[in-house]
């Protein structure tokens, strides 16, 4: 049962970080004006994206091979939630 456990969490795991690094790859060719806002911790958005796109690539190897979701997970939480700001902007 405990590796059972392990793989259903290993599995969710990687398929997460999957629609992360390919919605993390988006961020990071938005127009120059969005990645070069400058955030709370005084960090410009390419610089904040850069570092967590590290964390994963370092957590989760292999990541940067997988196929691209269907959709972008970020986005569409986004759009449900109908957020003050529209994603790609």
């Amino acid at each position: 049962m405990q590796n059972l456990t392990e793989n259903i969490h290993s599995t969710i795991a990687n398929e997460l970080a999957r629609y992360f690094y390919h919605h993390l790859l988006a961020e990071l060719i938005k127009p120059e004006q969005l990645q070069t806002k400058v955030g709370y911790d005084g960090k410009t958005s390419e610089e904040t994206n850069r570092e967590i796109l590290a964390r994963v690539l370092r957590e989760f190897p292999g990541v940067e091979n997988s196929t691209e979701p269907p959709f972008n997970l970020v986005r569409e939480w986004a759009k449900r939630n109908r957020f003050a700001f529209h994603y790609d902007e």
